[in-house]
């Protein structure tokens, strides 16, 4: 089906090339409505069990993105760019999308799409792909158990969803802290305007050039992947909000003592890709001494506005300030700068000092609680992954060859 945008907007629920690339199961809720005739809507009508896959991507590793239809609420109809896959009764829906997912159908898929700028895969190319299929009983364990997996996941990224709003709560004063929401005469505070929105009446709104009082760029090292005495922070050590050590790199010659990190200290990324560049992270000692780069900034802050580089860590990896960091942020995709400029010109709005230390006593208790989900969560998805390796090529057997589990 094409269809011209001023059809869309009212009529039937239509499944779009979007929902497949945002939803591995279809939100009914979500998706658009177009007008069509009653001779589309029996031609392209959708039934739960119903596999959708992406016919065309930008990138590469968008093209054959699938999505299982597990629920209607009205007749569904679907449009161009996706292809349908309906299957016979021997096989289980369920089990096609995982082994649709799986890494030999994905590079089945890599070798099969065609790049002329935009990324296609014909749907008549999906049916020569040579699928290994076990008995239907078996079928029906694999997707249980895959299943399975797939809900402590999802229960997971809502649990750490959970916390980051309540994070944003408190970082825009939505949610106000018990000891700070009333004025002396027992009435709540209520919210004043400022550039920023509304935000409460006993804050105020600075630029970042007002909270700074120096920065500081690390030492421009050789560094190596051998050695153990200096420890290098560079910008792929940035999380947001936290420093990661997976891979890490030590000065080769000697490193300065002005660029050795200290507990606290707030690192800023000047340069990365596009995507990356401007993450904010505090040192907390991960190690017992390190020194940073310089494509990493040191900030001091104004003691008298600002007396938790742990609140201001939280607050830049805040997601309206991530947005603004994303607005100033100039070069190409693979190479790109956040000038001190710009930097200097951004606004937060903020707390006195003893709101702001008992935020941030709060947030840094949260984040050690979301660093914990997000361990688990990354190794429950590496789990999966395996899982989907033995089970869908068949060298982990849920049921043996007689049909009896094994």
């Amino acid at each position: 089906l094409y269809k011209d945008k001023s059809l869309y907007g009212t009529g039937t629920k239509i499944i779009k090339l979007g929902d497949v690339f945002n939803f591995d199961e279809f939100r009914p809720e979500l998706a658009q409505r177009v007008l069509l005739s009653e001779d589309e809507k029996r031609s392209y009508c959708v039934e739960i069990g119903d596999i959708f896959i992406a016919l065309a991507s930008v990138k590469l590793e968008g093209v054959g993105k699938v999505m299982l239809v597990t629920k209607l609420d009205e007749p569904t109809s679907f449009d161009h760019n996706v292809a349908l896959i309906r299957t016979v009764d021997e096989v289980n829906s369920d089990f096609l999308t995982y082994l649709l997912k799986s890494q030999p159908v994905r590079k089945l898929i890599g070798m099969n799409a065609t790049q002329v700028g935009t990324t296609f895969l014909k749907a008549s190319t999906i049916l020569g792909f040579p699928l290994p299929f076990p008995p239907g009983e078996e079928q029906t364990a694999i997707a249980n158990v895959l299943s399975d997996v797939d809900a402590l996941i999802s229960e997971l990224e809502k649990m750490i969803a959970k916390k980051n709003a309540t994070m944003q709560q408190l970082l825009t004063g939505r949610t106000r802290l018990p000891q700070f929401a009333q004025r002396e005469d027992g009435s709540p505070k209520c919210y004043k305007p400022s550039e920023l929105g509304e935000i409460p009446e006993d804050w105020e709104v600075y630029t970042l050039a007002q909270l700074i009082k120096s920065t500081q760029l690390g030492g421009n090292y050789k560094n190596s992947e051998q050695g153990s005495e200096q420890p290098l922070i560079k910008m792929g050590n940035l999380g947001r909000g936290y420093i990661k050590l997976d891979k890490l790199e030590f000065v080769v010659g000697k490193a300065k003592e002005v660029d050795r990190l200290k507990f606290g200290d707030l690192l800023f990324n000047t340069r990365n890709t596009l995507e990356l560049v401007g993450k904010v992270s505090v040192w907390r000692n991960e190690l017992p001494i390190a020194y940073f780069n310089s494509n990493l900034m040191r900030m001091t802050f104004n003691n008298g506005l600002v007396v938790s580089n742990f609140y201001m860590n939280a607050v830049m990896n805040s997601e309206k300030f991530v947005n603004d960091l994303s607005d100033i942020a100039t070069g190409t995709t693979s190479v790109a700068a956040i000038y001190s400029r710009d930097l200097l010109q951004l606004k937060i709005a903020l707390p006195h000092a003893p709101e702001q230390t008992a935020i941030a006593t709060i947030l840094c208790d949260m984040d050690e609680e979301i660093q914990a989900l997000e361990q688990r969560l990354s190794k429950t998805r590496q789990i999966k992954q395996g899982m989907m390796q033995e089970l869908l090529t068949g060298k982990t057997r849920l049921i043996d060859c007689k049909g009896t589990k094994a």
